[in-house]
């Protein structure tokens, strides 16, 4: 009877892909999503006209960089209150503080982009138009995106995601026929604005109340706010910052115009990362299961004075889980580093850029990155968003620095700067991890023995 309840209990293969499918759509599924969106656009294009192919991606590099940027400090205040008024289950600020964000910062993103390109680029002043309500539709998207997260519908996002992507593919078919070049960000524009524009309709219906209230309450003095919006500018910049070097350095830059670079480097890094979005589905799948519920059991044996035992058990698993993570990075992404490697080695994939290394050191450091991105994950839940914005510091001065000096030594090893950047940055972020947990629990034993 118990094997009969056993077997029943079991999941069929059918069932089991579609389970682990779900997972993977759900934590790197919009970005998969995106990049094979954008090959196919890239394809198209270089099918009508191959030498528009470098103006359809250099901008589109810039926009993805500009509305990171912009969106980061709105998405550290708006991601810390809303975190807080959601953890003592108080979801009205959810829909007003949204409305606010958005209404707050989307001119305010139009106008400096636009500056932007008038001031510095040769462009037109229609293209600078397509170029800042392009960037402002992918910036509400990043903020839509980063709502659906603190409200763990995963799943929603990237449905609503796909929806966008269709619509803007289709769309695009059209305008690239009559308008070119412009038609293409144009559709692009429309399909990320539909994208935030349904996202934005979900969370209305879920948190409508008869009218639909703005507020600006998340721009206020809301505790550890500042630590929190500095956390998220400086993890962009220092994801971005080595590119921005090599766009900008003479040796290395080729120019569209003052404004619109690009480097030799930017196609290897391009692929190389998103080699490493498989990393973020073995992070990110089971980062529930073995983080925050063994985190949570781990705070409430420390603050509620548990016994020594319940305080014990809390931190052997999170360690555990921890380890389960690094280790299936380490062991299953590192495996297929080492089989892409192997291919490239042997002749079986020939790669289509001249400097090999470039990629060996990028795709390696990819590893290291996936790894400090965990331990960020973690600190993030001990809500140590000061200790978090001087790691990302450090990661920008270790990335920006070296790759000044690779190139001013004109070493041919483009991505050691950012191997060098990732791998200081897990050890040290590692370092920081174990200290705290260990000083968390002196801070109680401490404690307890004082009183005796």
């Amino acid at each position: 009877m118990f094997q009969k309840r056993k077997t029943e209990k079991r999941k069929t293969i059918t069932e089991y892909i579609i389970d682990e499918s779900i997972k993977i759509a759900e934590s790197v599924g919009s970005w998969w999503l995106t990049v094979i969106f954008l090959i196919v656009i890239g394809w198209l294009v270089g099918l009508q006209q191959q030498d528009i192919l470098i103006q359809f991606y250099v901008p589109l590099t810039y926009t993805i960089f500009l509305s990171m940027f912009y969106s980061a400090p709105i998405n550290g205040l708006l991601a810390g209150y809303l975190s807080d008024q959601i953890f003592v289950d108080n979801y009205r600020p959810v829909l007003a503080n949204l409305s606010g964000a958005l209404l707050f910062s989307l001119p305010i993103i139009f106008i400096l982009t636009f500056l932007l390109c008038v001031s510095f680029s040769h462009k037109s002043i229609g293209f600078a138009v397509i170029f800042a309500a392009m960037t402002v539709s992918l910036s509400a998207v990043w903020i839509t995106n980063n709502v659906m997260a603190i409200l763990k519908l995963g799943r929603v996002a990237f449905i609503t995601f796909s929806l966008g992507v269709i619509f803007s593919f289709a769309l695009n078919l059209i305008t690239m026929r009559v308008f070119g070049l412009e038609g293409i960000f144009i559709a692009l524009m429309l399909g990320f604005g539909a994208i935030a524009f349904i996202q934005y309709g979900y969370i209305v219906k879920g948190f409508y109340r008869g009218k639909v209230n703005i507020s600006f309450t998340f721009l206020g003095r809301n505790p550890g706010a500042l630590s929190k919006m500095s956390f998220f500018i400086f993890f962009n910049l220092a994801l971005w910052i080595d590119k921005i070097v090599y766009w900008f350095m003479p040796q290395t830059s080729y120019q569209l115009d003052p404004l619109f670079r690009y480097s030799d480097y930017d196609y290897p890094f391009f692929v190389a990362f998103t080699i490493f979005s498989f990393s973020q589905f073995l992070t990110m799948r089971r980062l529930q299961e073995l983080i925050k519920v063994p985190y949570a059991q781990f705070t409430d044996a420390l603050f509620y004075n548990f016994p020594f035992s319940r305080l014990d058990e809390g931190k052997y698993n999170l360690i555990l889980g921890y380890r389960k993570i690094f280790y299936s990075l380490v062991l299953v992404y590192g495996a297929i580093i080492l089989m892409i490697l192997f291919s490239i080695s042997v002749g079986m994939i020939r790669l289509p850029w001249q400097n090999e290394y470039s990629f060996y050191l990028l795709l390696m450091s990819t590893l290291f990155l996936g790894i400090f991105l965990l331990n960020l994950l973690i600190l993030q839940y001990m809500n140590q968003y000061k200790l978090l914005t001087w790691l990302c510091i450090w990661f920008f001065i270790f990335s920006g620095g070296f790759s000044i000096l690779i190139i001013q030594l004109e070493l041919p090893y483009d991505g050691l700067a950012f191997f060098i950047a990732s791998m200081m940055s897990f050890l040290i972020s590692s370092y920081y991890i174990d200290s705290l947990l260990g000083h968390w629990e002196n801070v109680v034993i401490k404690g307890i023995s004082d009183n005796f």
